[in-house]
């Protein structure tokens, strides 16, 4: 039978490579001659080998540049000639030829620990690679974009330890749909910062945990922008811009040291829900999400954000309850969630311990739903907030009354007390004023002059009051006058009352 597999790895074959060739059966398909101390270069052309399906020659003494294996290996799947720097040995040099492009079968290719110096951008046409390991070699150029036509099929892609420069191109975000490559390119001083924004997803890829290739903050503005349908924004330039940093997106602002401060997408057109990652962002000061279409429950991870001072999330529609976790925001000096569908009771800040520098800036922060009338069967809870807001869009001042603050509750005990007040001092007062004139008029004089004082006293009373008043019972003596006299107070006392409780207008209640 003929020759199918010549497996001689592992020993200690010490020849030139060129000799090897000359005793190698043509229709050979595995050729196995790793570890071994072959040395020199191949010959030039390659012998033919129609049937070889597998090449390794991997850990030799081989220098020299790259054979044509378009050529003699038509049909082969796998070349290994990695690591031939073995005792002070250059290895295989040169250029990797775009032939290569021509092995459709294809589907190894290790050249690594080498030290060749470039590859073409033909070999993002292998339609079956799985595997692309050039590191460790001496290759400075840029990364062609044809390698990301390789996603589809390609598990490994390690290109670490070179000379490789700028961009990593946009088409490496290929790999990230297909979440199956592991991609290494570590240790290549000459490419830019940061790499493509969704090469970032990418678990196996080794740039993933480093902060200057990959800011996270960027990453969790990327899980914001989907989670809240950011292609449907009415402004969202730069954002998801693979090379931009997340600084110079639309409604970002960053400190000097690119860390996120402020997220501002006031009326932009929001929708979807509020992403978790939202928590990535700890350095956020300001977040202002207000008049847009944000649905679904504040999320828990916002508890997060420790150096918040302003949190904007008014004019949305966003559901459920609050969560505790936001008293954790120690800074936060204004908040904002009226015209939501937020239920429940609102966590306990300590805001009244706050300090602002003017009354109006105090009003309105912190503002939620919680007026009447409502949307639901019991209005929001909020013992804290300094405006309260009810379903027909009305806000006011949450706060006691000028009469509350003298610990009355209403305008209606306020007037009674007011009425009580009045009487008793007027009574006081006559009861003070007849003492007086007792003592100092009345008993110096007769009898008759009292009288006569007296009766003009009462005329005098008449003619104020007026003869036609029903007061004028008060002047008399009759029980039945008297009678029809303090019913008439009453009466008008009474409409007074129902005037004055018509006229207080209670916010906090149902019934306005």
């Amino acid at each position: 039978e003929t020759l199918q597999v010549l497996d001689l790895s592992n020993n200690q074959i010490d020849q030139d490579v060129s000799e090897v060739f000359r005793n190698i059966p043509p229709n050979l398909e595995q050729l196995i001659l790793s570890h071994n101390n072959i040395r020199g270069s191949f010959p030039s052309p390659l012998p033919t080998f129609e049937n070889m399906r597998s090449f390794n020659m991997a850990n030799n003494d081989i220098d020299g540049p790259l054979p044509d294996f378009s050529r003699a290996t038509p049909w082969i799947r796998e070349i290994d000639l990695s690591n031939q720097r073995q005792s002070q040995n250059k290895g295989l040099t040169g250029e990797i030829s775009p032939n290569l492009s021509r092995l459709q079968d294809l589907r190894v290719l290790n050249l690594s620990f080498n030290s060749l110096t470039s590859f073409p951008s033909d070999l993002g046409n292998l339609p079956k690679l799985e595997l692309f390991d050039i590191s460790s070699n001496l290759i400075s150029q840029t990364i062609p974009s044809e390698i990301g036509n390789l996603a589809g099929t390609l598990e490994i892609l390690d290109l670490s330890n070179n000379r490789l420069k700028e961009w990593i191109p946009k088409s490496f975000a290929n790999f990230e749909t297909n979440n199956m490559t592991s991609i290494y390119l570590r240790n290549n001083t000459g490419l830019f910062k940061p790499a493509p924004l969704m090469l970032c997803f990418l678990p196996t890829f080794d740039f993933a945990d480093d902060e200057e290739s990959c800011p996270s903050e960027r990453n969790a503005l990327k899980d914001f922008f989907n989670s809240a349908k950011g292609l449907d924004w009415t402004n969202k330039k730069m954002w998801l811009d693979p090379y931009a940093s997340h600084c110079s997106w639309h409604g970002v602002d960053c400190s000097s040291s690119n860390a996120t401060t402020t997220l501002n997408l006031t009326n932009n057109g929001l929708s979807g829900t509020l992403s978790k990652n939202i928590a990535g962002l700890a350095s956020l000061e300001v977040l202002d999400l207000s008049d847009n279409d944000i649905k679904g429950s504040v999320t828990s991870e916002i508890g997060k954000l420790t150096e918040l001072v302003s949190l904007r999330l008014s004019y949305n529609q966003l559901t459920g309850a609050l969560p505790n976790q936001i008293t954790s925001l120690k800074n936060l000096k204004l908040i904002q969630l009226n015209d939501n569908r937020i239920q429940g009771t609102l966590p306990i800040f300590n805001w009244k311990e706050k300090k602002y520098s003017s009354k109006e800036e105090e009003y309105s922060s912190f503002i939620a739903d919680c007026g009447n009338p409502s949307d639901f069967d019991v209005s929001l809870g909020c013992e804290e907030c300094t405006m309260c807001c009810n379903a027909q869009g009305n806000c006011y001042p949450n706060e006691d009354t000028d009469i509350q603050k003298m610990y009355i509750e209403d305008y209606t005990h306020f007037s009674l007390v007011l009425y009580f007040g009045f009487f008793a001092g007027a009574y006081l007062i006559v009861v003070l004023v007849l003492s007086v004139l007792n003592r100092k008029k009345y008993l110096m004089l007769p009898m008759s002059s009292i009288r006569q004082l007296s009766e003009k006293d009462h005329k005098y009373a008449l003619h104020a009051l007026g003869a036609d008043s029903v007061y004028q019972f008060f002047m008399g003596k009759s029980c039945c006058g008297w009678s029809i006299a303090i019913a008439t107070v009453a009466f008008q006392l009474g409409m007074l009352f129902i005037f004055v409780e018509a006229a207080e207008i209670d916010l906090s209640s149902d019934n306005v």
